[in-house]
């Protein structure tokens, strides 16, 4: 007999799964073999947590620096521009344009830190994902 549409696509959807669920363990098996060929023992990938982890708090930590520095430059700014309101002068187009240039930079170099600190996040849980793999993997229990 023939197969009803309702049959149909329930067949159609089943092989479209399992299709896709081949894949993904297809794509399993590649992340597996990287893993397995880039680190030979869990002491090494834990070094290369840590070098990398390093890194990026290395980078974050000099862009920390630079945006103290932006900020201490913006204080000082706005000092003189407040002693000219003080002295009942309008302060200088130029001053107040440096200001300006540096609230941006100030306001980019925040979010600059964000994500590299959102990166470096990223980083760790993809470590300690990897970790676990590489665990499972080598004590043969692999899901």
């Amino acid at each position: 007999a023939a197969k009803s549409p309702e049959e149909l696509a329930i067949e159609k959807e089943r092989e479209q799964l399992r299709k896709l669920r081949e894949a993904e363990r297809k794509e399993q098996a590649r992340k597996d073999g990287i893993l397995l060929n880039t680190y030979k023992t869990e002491r090494d990938l834990i070094i290369a947590r840590d070098t990398n982890l390093k890194a990026a708090q290395g980078q974050i930590d000099i862009s920390k620096g630079n945006l103290r520095l932006l900020q201490t430059n913006l204080e000082e700014l706005q000092k003189r521009a407040a002693n000219h309101e003080r002295a009942g002068r309008k302060p200088p187009e130029k001053l107040v344009e440096e200001m300006n240039a540096l609230n941006k930079l100030i306001k980019k170099k925040k979010l600059h830190i964000e994500k590299r600190e959102s990166d470096k996040n990223e980083l760790e849980e993809r470590f300690a994902s990897d970790l676990k793999r590489f665990r499972e993997l080598k004590s043969g229990r692999v899901n």
